[in-house]
């Protein structure tokens, strides 16, 4: 064979082996995203790291594969890994533009669960509505997930021109839209404009689609604005009204599925403040303050089911919250004392306690300063504090970690001479000193946040350091064992009693 058909061959071989790796890569793609559609997360992102791995992989197959990656991790609860692939994919110059906008959506609607990452999740919908290509459904999701932003931002004046926007939107549900013109009032009343956010309710209750549930919450609202306007012979009437309205005993769960809100429960609190009712069963009546780990999944919840089950006669605990996912206590206190603030809400209603978080992460000088002030705070208004231990983070090496964090919880205890919830003792006491990864697993639900068991030791810790009481036998979540429940109960029990000896009912 001449060189020139040597030289020939060598090329054909060389684009038939490059167009193989194509292929694989291409095969690969094809066999991740079958995996995806079953929700075979942990297959999918296999497959879809072997396509990224495949030789002369393209450009374009390589945006579809960062995408893919991300779904899959972010389906298996590996938020940290799937945020990453998907940074990948959104930072690619060269990316299909509906690959940069499926991308930015999901990267943004994930990063609404997480509060504290905000920022990010306002800028990646932003980023979709600038982007060619976007499809009517796309927009409206990037608008919708804008809007859940700015309002946890609070930034008011921005949620409502975008909501402004989203109500525009061609083809949007009558029910979004009367959703859309309640958030506009509750937006008003969160900076005061109580006569103006009382018009805008106003307009949402006489709105197509309004439901059972949002109907009692827009009266609460109506209720809520006399009563923070300091109109409070008005404000009981438009309280009253809410007792007895269909839905206003359900739970809706406002603010990304993290803030248990009952209507009802929350008019009573306040009525009760105006009126206390005579002759009414004992209730504690407590204020949690704190980051998602007390809120998600409705911590406070779990601690008034467990009073409720518990013998009569004992106390019942009856629960309020001001939360801001990834929020510290130092954070808390610096925003002072002004309408909406931590402080304000401790000061607005006799509270019997008020629970305040220890971050997982805050420096122990800060956890000490902060944890005091507040409980300097909390007593002049004749409240007291309780501290809640929230879990340590799921990287925190076990046993050591979990004992230095208790141990700086303690100092604060000591400190300021109040109660400790002292949970990441309680999973010491139930795990043992040798528990493997996988075991200290069972209280996680990702890397930081509770599992259903770790919410409910956590709750019956809160319980016991509230009340006094142990939590042994008490109402527990269905899907936990009865034996394994009462493992759980006895160990927060050994753990209040050990960091408070001088508690009693």
């Amino acid at each position: 064979m001449s060189r020139s058909g040597r030289c020939l061959s060598c090329i054909l071989s060389a684009a038939l082996a490059a167009m193989a790796a194509v292929s694989q890569g291409a095969d690969f793609l094809s066999e991740a995203a079958a995996k995806l559609n079953e929700g075979k997360y942990a297959e999918a992102r296999a497959s879809f790291e072997k396509a990224l791995a495949a030789e002369n992989i393209t450009p374009e197959q390589t945006a579809e594969a960062l995408l893919g990656l991300g779904r899959a991790c972010i389906g298996e609860k590996k938020v940290q890994e799937g945020i990453a692939a998907l940074d990948k994919a959104r930072a690619m110059t060269n990316a299909p533009s509906q690959v940069l906008i499926k991308a930015n959506i999901l990267y943004g609607e994930t990063y609404l669960a997480y509060p504290w990452v905000l920022p990010q999740a306002k800028e990646a919908f932003e980023r979709v509505l600038a982007l060619p290509g976007i499809t009517s459904d796309q927009k409206l999701a990037a608008r919708r997930g804008l809007v859940k932003a700015l309002m946890g931002l609070r930034q008011f004046a921005a949620a409502r021109a975008a909501m402004a926007s989203l109500a525009a939107s061609e083809g949007l549900p009558s029910v979004e839209k009367a959703k859309l013109q309640m958030d506009t009032g509750t937006t008003l009343m969160l900076e005061g404009n109580f006569a103006e956010a009382r018009t805008e309710l106003v307009k949402a209750m006489a709105m197509e689609g309004v439901t059972d549930n949002d109907k009692a919450h827009i009266q609460f609202q109506i209720g809520l604005s006399c009563y923070e306007a300091g109109d409070f012979d008005r404000a009981k009437t438009e309280l009253q009204k809410v007792l007895d309205m269909p839905g206003a005993n359900a739970n809706q769960a406002r603010n990304n599925n993290w803030d248990p809100y009952i209507p009802a429960r929350e008019a009573r609190l306040r009525l009760r403040q105006m009126a206390p009712e005579a002759g009414a069963e004992k209730n504690l009546n407590t204020l949690f303050i704190g980051s998602s780990m007390t809120i998600r999944g409705w911590m406070p919840f779990e601690v008034e089911a467990i009073s409720a089950s518990a013998p009569a006669g004992t106390p019942r605990i009856t629960s309020a919250n001001y939360v801001r996912g990834g929020t510290k206590i130092d954070v808390f206190w610096n925003d002072g004392d002004t309408r909406d603030t931590a402080k304000a809400r401790i000061a607005s209603f006799p509270w019997d306690f008020v629970v305040l978080e220890t971050f997982y992460n805050m420096k122990p000088e800060d956890l000490l300063k902060y944890g005091k002030l507040f409980c300097d705070f909390a007593r002049s208004k004749n409240v007291k504090p309780v501290f809640y231990e929230s879990q340590p983070a799921k990287a925190v090496p076990y046993p050591n970690g979990y004992r230095k964090y208790h141990e700086d919880n303690m100092r604060l205890k000591e400190a300021a001479t109040a109660p400790l919830a002292p949970v990441a003792l309680a999973q010491l006491h139930y795990l043992g000193p040798n528990a493997t990864p996988e075991q200290v697993g069972i209280f996680y639900d990702d890397w930081v946040h509770f599992s259903g068991r770790g919410k409910h030791l956590a709750a019956c810790c809160i319980y016991s350091a509230l009340t006094g009481l142990s939590p042994v036998g008490l109402e527990h979540p269905k899907d936990i064992p009865d034996e394994e429940a009462g493992k759980i109960q006895e160990a927060a029990w050994k753990a209040v009693r050990e960091a408070n000896p001088e508690i009693k009912p």
